[in-house]
């Protein structure tokens, strides 16, 4: 009965289904032509609106050339121009497939503008007669194609009304059988409603414990097999497929396979093991064996747990087991054992030199106190202060007398009562040489500058080293005073800038020397030649030609002369504002690339004797609030390094100066072509006073120079980039605007 009546309900279903379907795809087939038909009404629609647009932007363009005409208004007459231009923007972007449109229209609207550009606010009659008639035809040919596209729209909207009337009862016949088919769904599905909802329930609580089941073997390394012992048919759980060093599914379970991935020397034991759980009239308990396997990754450890499970017979019917990687408990068993052997070797050795080790101890622990008094003596006698850091929070607990006499603290509790933190003068110095030490890298000849107790600075060189103090770890810190030195830095620094300062007087004074005397020249020749014209006036010989050769020879020598002037005065404006710059540490507002034509400008005595060329490019809207003194010594001392290291002899080169801007900084790219600097040279290169010319003038100060100015006076990042036989890079990035100097000092 339940036969027949699921052979009934399915030749139903396939009736049902096979005219759903006929009437699907004969739907599909129509859907595209409704489709356009739709699309046409409506562009028939768009079609008639726009038109008239058209018509009405051209008739008042002409009404408000009209009104300008009679107001004089040029307001007016632009609004009018505007109509006229939207026009013919109406034409073109929405009427482009009229033809007859674009024919008639767009060259009576091209006129109608032509004509108000060209006659303005003060037209002919005949320009307004045209305008007039030109707006009248434009509004004929758009009536004449509204109603061409009135008509047609009538016609085929009835068609297409038809055509809709038509779908909708082919709608209603298709609802009326998908509710037939629903129906006979609904009591199908019913039927097996129940059985269906218990089927998911148990299959999907099924999936979910497989899921967590494989999830908790992948987190514990544990997999799991099977074996039946009749047909010997494997089954290995996803974890053990990997444990073996396979994927899932690589290769078939089998004792073989298995076998395969042994360690040869773990092969015998394995197997006997096997073998003895399944031998009859043996006691059929657990077994475990631990062997190796060799697997891509390496050999690995795993620890074999196994259970035969017997019939009635006593006979085995299936060997079931877990899989667990254990190579990094047996790692640590192995070093235990190793550690194991030597601490029982050592045990050993120390009882048999027990008895000596007690009659000497007493002797051992003298010496040892002494030792250690000495090692104490030697620290706190040492030249650098010498300090021991713990990590996590960082906190001294050592320091020798001559680092408190650094800091000018009387004891190591002084110090700490003023604080580790506020021993740093800069935020950066504590953040970097915090991070070093908490991660145990440790620095080396780590140059910050230090505040004592009493709130006055020192600067230091220091060197960390991590080790283990008490058995735990910890960094001991080296101090070296280079007070002296950084003055004495500082004073060759501002010695440096004098000089530069220096050359860059001398520079100007020959250059301004040449428009000076040229135009002295010129005024000395003026000066005679009126002389002779004013000698010429009272002897009464002045003739014509006379005068007019003077008028040209003075304008002639006025032109020298003015233009020489305005030479030496651009010369001396550069000048003056690069070298008050240089000279102070104010703070003002100006384009960047403005002034570093300014810096080139200043520096064109010493550029002009080279074959080089020098370009200067760039954003010039780029307007910064900082300290141009410093960016004019670092552009300065990189134009020099340049023009001293990077070309040969007679060789010409090309340096350029490119600005952009970076976000809330000015990112400025100075790059020449020339020779570049060695590896081992790069990495030393804004070291002090390290030069490759030493004794042919450099002084290893330029680059050192510019790495101070560009980190702590700008408070940005200076990167040097260099290829040998490619040239150099330097990429320096300076905020936009700064408050204050970074570098106070």
């Amino acid at each position: 009965m339940v036969t027949r009546f699921i052979a009934f309900v399915s030749g139903l279903l396939v009736v049902a289904a096979s005219l759903y379907g006929a009437y699907l795809v004969y739907s599909i087939y129509r859907a595209p032509a409704r489709i356009a038909e739709s699309s046409k009404t409506m562009r028939m629609t768009d079609s008639m609106r726009l038109s008239f647009k058209v018509a009405l932007l051209s008739q008042r363009s002409a009404e408000a050339y009209l009104l300008a005409v009679q107001t004089g208004d040029s307001d007016l007459l632009q609004d009018a121009q505007n109509l006229a231009k939207a026009s013919i923007g109406f034409v073109f972007n929405d009427f482009a497939d009229k033809e007859n449109l674009v024919e008639k229209a767009v060259p009576l609207l091209r006129q109608n503008l032509s004509l108000m550009q060209t006659a303005g606010l003060d037209p002919s009659p005949d320009v307004l007669e045209t305008l007039r008639a030109n707006t009248r035809e434009v509004y004929k040919a758009a009536e004449q194609i509204e109603e061409d596209i009135w008509v047609t729209f009538q016609r085929e909207f009835i068609e297409f009304q038809t055509n809709e009337t038509r779908l909708r009862i082919q709608y209603q016949i298709m609802i009326v059988a998908a509710v037939v088919v629903s129906l006979i769904l609904l009591a199908v599905f019913f039927r097996q409603r129940s059985l269906n909802r218990e089927l998911r329930e148990s299959d999907a609580g099924l999936r979910e414990s497989e899921r967590q089941l494989r999830e908790a073997q992948s987190m514990a390394r544990l997999g799991n097999w099977t074996v039946d012992m009749k047909t010997f048919a494997a089954h290995w759980s996803e974890e053990e497929y990997r444990l073996l060093g396979y994927e899932p599914g690589e290769v078939k379970p089998t004792a073989k396979t298995f076998i395969k991935v042994v360690h040869p020397e773990d092969r015998d034991s394995v197997y006997q093991e096997m073998q003895r759980s399944v031998k009859p009239g043996q006691e059929k308990t657990p077994f475990r064996v631990v062997h190796r396997v060799n697997t891509p990754e390496g050999t690995r450890y795993l620890e074999q747990h196994g259970q035969v499970e017997l019939d009635e017979a006593e006979q085995p019917v299936r060997m079931v087991g877990t899989t667990t990687d254990i190579t990094e408990l047996r790692s640590h068993q192995l070093e235990l054992e190793h550690y194991r052997d030597q601490l029982e070797n050592l045990v050993e050795e120390r009882t048999r030199d027990l008895e000596k080790e007690i009659s000497d101890r007493r002797k051992v622990q003298e010496d040892l106190r002494k030792s250690e008094t000495r090692l104490r003596q030697i620290l706190d006698s040492s030249s650098a202060g010498i300090s021991i850091l713990r990590m996590n929070p960082i906190r001294r607990i050592y320091a020798n007398q001559r680092f408190l006499e650094f800091f000018h603290a009387d004891t190591p509790e002084h110090l700490d009562a003023y604080g580790f933190e506020n021993t740093f003068v800069l935020a950066k110095d504590l953040e970097t040489a915090g991070a070093c030490v908490e991660s145990g890298e440790g620095f080396q000849r780590f140059v910050m500058e230090r505040r004592r107790v009493d709130d006055t600075t020192w600067w230091g060189l220091h060197d960390a080293i991590p080790i283990e103090f008490e058995d735990a770890p910890a960094t001991i810190v080296w101090h070296y005073d280079i007070t002296d030195q950084k003055l004495a830095e500082k004073e060759l620094v501002q010695t440096e800038k004098l000089a530069s300062l220096g050359g860059l007087v001398a520079g100007l004074a020959h250059e301004v020397n040449t428009p000076i005397g040229v135009g002295l020249t010129a005024a000395t020749f003026m000066e005679e030649k009126v002389a002779d014209i004013g000698t010429q006036v009272e002897q009464e010989s002045l003739t014509r030609r006379g005068l007019d050769e003077f008028l040209d020879l003075a304008g002639q020598s006025s032109k020298i002369i003015v233009a020489n002037l305005h030479r030496a005065s651009d010369l001396v404006r550069s000048f003056k504002q690069v070298a008050v710059d240089q000279s102070s540490d104010e703070l003002r507002t100006f384009k960047l690339v403005d002034y570093l034509d300014e810096v080139m400008l200043s520096l064109l005595p010493q550029t002009k004797k080279t074959p080089h060329t020098i370009a200067v490019a760039g954003d010039r809207d780029i307007v910064m609030t900082s300290f141009p003194g410093a960016l004019s010594q670092i552009i300065t001392n990189l134009v020099m390094n340049s023009l001293t290291h990077a070309f040969d002899d007679g060789e010409s080169g090309e340096i350029r100066i490119v600005s952009s801007l970076s976000g809330q900084s000015a990112h400025i790219h100075y790059s020449d072509t020339g020779k570049g600097v060695a590896p081992d040279v790069l990495n030393r290169i804004f070291d002090p006073f390290y030069t490759t010319r030493r004794g042919s003038g450099g002084s290893g100060l330029g680059m050192h120079i510019v790495y101070n100015l560009a980190t702590r006076k700008l408070g940005g990042t200076v990167v040097c980039e260099s290829t040998p036989g490619q040239g150099i890079s330097v990429h320096l990035t300076v905020p936009l605007s700064q408050a204050q100097p970074q570098d106070s000092k």
